[in-house]
């Protein structure tokens, strides 16, 4: 997966972002994601992906 990639399809977040957020805020859960980027609250698909 490339850092443009999308990682969610319904808000449009790429890897970059998510890679980026990890980076800077450590979050110890998923839902630290979906809080702050929408990523994973929307069908849920990328839920998997941002728990890995």
């Amino acid at each position: 997966m490339s850092p443009d990639d999308l990682v969610c399809q319904c808000f449009q977040v790429p890897l970059r972002k998510v890679l980026a957020f990890l980076k800077l805020h450590k979050p110890r859960r998923a839902s630290q994601i979906s809080e702050c980027l929408r990523a994973g609250t929307g069908c849920g698909g990328c839920r998997p992906e941002l728990e890995r």
